[in-house]
């Protein structure tokens, strides 16, 4: 399968995809107006038609929400969001709950999930290893916003951190550091996201300025047994999926599988630009959602 568009609409709904396959339904989750929408059915490819249902309305009133992720966890549904009060030095990871085993029910703010050091903190996403849940997310160390790392943390539950935080990746190779200089605009590691294949876990994450045609993916891979262990994650020397002459800046991606007979096939699901002529941060919402079928890519291509 070559790469096809899925959804075309140039607004904050084509920006940090997020599918979730639950119940024989694939369910997209996005913002929009500082609110969080659902939409489902059940192909993939039909979403960009499908009916939008609003799930948070926001009546706290929190600004600039950013990459929502709908998880299922032991039956009951969370989505996991970044927000600030508008100003984005104040931008946290938040969970939403709706308490019950349907997405698309209304969901309620339970408030900040972080660490004890409670510091800036985006594009939060759960992992699960040996019945255990962690919290992987991009944040920065220190007060001043130079540099986004990939963290990674142990959860008591759906709503707390009860682990140090852990760093897993930070931004060391030139691809890497793209479109920053790490004093005005960050060096940028970003969007993690998990990969579960044949017992193996992967964590493919955006490298470079979002703003950038160097924006790209790299991987981490899990070979130990403690996942808050730096020494147990190998870093890869080299993207995995950078622009091509028609996909400009691909980054934020998510995976889903779709069962074709017996066999299982994997797709990821990202944003890129369609032009370098719109690469820059007021024009972050012309970006499209593709998705391409992986099983080739799964070599990783290094």
């Amino acid at each position: 399968m070559k790469i096809k568009t899925l959804i075309t609409e140039k607004s904050s709904k084509s920006r940090d995809p997020y599918i979730l396959y639950f119940n024989s339904l694939y369910y997209y989750c996005f913002s929009r107006d500082d609110k969080i929408y659902l939409s489902a059915c059940k192909d993939f490819e039909l979403l960009d038609n499908a009916q939008e249902i609003v799930v948070y309305k926001n009546d706290d009133g929190l600004k600039n929400l950013w990459a929502p992720e709908l998880h299922i966890i032991d039956n009951k549904c969370y989505i996991y969001v970044a927000a600030d009060d508008g100003k984005n030095e104040n931008h946290r990871m938040y969970v939403l709950y709706n308490d019950s085993i349907n997405p698309l029910k209304e969901y309620k703010n339970n408030g900040v999930i972080s660490d004890k050091s409670n510091k800036w903190a985006i594009d939060g996403t759960i992992m699960t290893y040996k019945n255990e849940l962690y919290f992987i997310w991009s944040g920065c160390d220190k007060n001043i916003h130079y540099k986004q790392e990939i963290f990674i943390a142990k959860m008591a539950n759906p709503f707390e951190i009860s682990s140090e935080k852990v760093l897993l990746s930070s931004p060391k190779y030139c691809w890497e550091k793209c479109g920053g200089d790490g004093i005005n605009l960050a060096f940028v590691n970003e969007g993690p996201s998990v990969l579960y294949i044949n017992e193996k876990i992967y964590i493919v994450y955006s490298a470079s300025g979002c703003w950038c045609k160097d924006y790209c993916l790299g991987l981490l891979e899990f070979l130990g047994d403690n996942p808050l262990s730096e020494d147990y994650w190998k870093k890869y020397d080299k993207p995995i999926f950078s622009s091509t002459k028609n996909i400009i800046g691909p980054g934020h991606c998510s995976f889903t599988v779709k069962k074709i007979n017996n066999n299982i096939e994997r797709y990821m699901i990202f944003h890129s630009f369609n032009d370098e002529k719109d690469l820059n941060l007021q024009n972050v919402n012309v970006r499209y959602i593709r998705v391409e079928l992986i099983n080739d890519r799964l070599k990783f291509n290094v």
